[in-house]
């Protein structure tokens, strides 16, 4: 389970490094993850599934862009 675990952890660091070179300043980074903490405080279900959802969504556009031209 600790090897598992390790292996995830170094997986998301890897995706963290390259996401963190989309940002100018880590303003934006804070602030959205604030953002998101704060949906889920105020136990807004449904905001705060769409906001994670489109989260997850940008930083996997970020991390593969789509191909121009694809259409999938």
């Amino acid at each position: 389970m600790l090897t598992a675990h390790s292996d995830l952890y170094d997986q998301a660091y890897r995706y963290r490094r390259v996401m963190m070179r989309g940002f100018d300043s880590g303003k934006k980074f804070v602030a959205a993850h604030q953002s998101l903490a704060d949906r889920i405080l105020a136990r807004d279900v449904d905001g705060a599934q769409q906001m994670l959802a489109s989260h997850l969504h940008s930083t996997l556009d970020f991390v593969y862009p789509p191909v121009k031209g694809d259409r999938s």
